[in-house]
């Protein structure tokens, strides 16, 4: 099976790894990418992680390879130091630049290959191929710029960017201020004063800015429930349309002078009313 090129951990079974120290059974050093030939691969193979080789270093005691880490593992290790082939108890080890130039050489597929991607190449082009930022993997894990969490992969970064980010920077097309998309589109709506509403009422009058609203109600808005304009001299209509009240004033013009005469009889001075009625 395809395995991705990172360091993983190996676990095989103890027959495989019976010529090693108990303590060196899981190690995680070589690359565990999946080699175009792989026949030839395992001729790189560390005998510690059976892995092919990461670094190569090579003993001087038996001329065995092993991959850096794994060999310095041993090395650092007080109570098992001995060389895991010949079982050597001091020995060296030197950077095998030759081994490393054949391995890097190998062909390889891209780590991403389950993902949809085709490349392969030389192990040694692998890096350059999946960089997030010069490569040319579409399929390589990449983060989003503005740090939403969202899980993407290099083919979708541009579109999350532009279009689905929730938090790509946004301009409210109303007042034009500029936040976050998730702000805009969400809060905000709740509080921009040029924001188009549709009136309460349900009128003709289409949008109304939220900072106009409250006129529009109080003063324009022909659905709205008014009271005559003459409740005060004890006009006893109910509560009708704005719409409405011109019909009602022009029906009832000889009640409301009526009413008007006894509020006045009733409420002011015989000498001030003349002065009211011409006014």
């Amino acid at each position: 099976t395809t395995r991705s090129c990172r360091l993983i951990v190996n676990n095989t079974t103890k027959d495989s790894m019976a010529c090693r120290e108990p303590q060196f059974r899981r190690v995680t050093c070589g690359y565990s990418c999946e080699f175009t030939d792989s026949a030839s691969s395992k001729e790189y193979e560390c005998p510690l992680c059976l892995y092919v080789m990461r670094l190569p270093h090579l003993t001087d005691c038996c001329g065995a390879d092993f991959c850096q880490s794994c060999i310095q593992r041993v090395l650092s290790s007080r109570e098992n130091s001995h060389c895991p082939l010949c079982r050597t108890k001091r020995f060296r080890i030197f950077v095998d630049r030759k081994f490393d130039r054949r391995i890097k050489a190998l062909g390889v597929y891209c780590e991403m290959k389950e993902r949809g991607c085709d490349w392969k190449g030389a192990l040694r082009d692998m890096d350059a191929h999946l960089d997030v930022d010069g490569g040319d993997c579409q399929y390589v894990d990449v983060e989003c710029s503005y740090e939403c969490d969202a899980q993407l992969i290099k083919m979708d970064l541009e579109n999350h960017l532009l279009r689905v980010c929730p938090k790509r920077p946004y301009k409210c097309q109303y007042c034009h201020l500029e936040r976050t998309h998730e702000y805009i589109c969400g809060e905000h709506v709740q509080l921009c004063q040029q924001y188009p509403l549709p009136c309460p009422n349900r009128c003709a009058a289409g949008k109304i800015k939220r900072c106009e609203m409250k006129q529009h109600i109080s003063e324009r808005c022909p659905l709205e429930s008014v009271l005559c304009d003459f409740r005060d001299f004890g006009c006893r209509e109910k509560m009708m349309p704005r719409k409405d009240l011109p019909k009602h004033i022009e029906v009832s013009v000889m009640e409301h002078v009526s009413m008007m005469l006894c509020f006045l009889a009733e409420n002011v001075p015989s000498e001030r009313q003349g002065e009211l009625l011409k006014s």
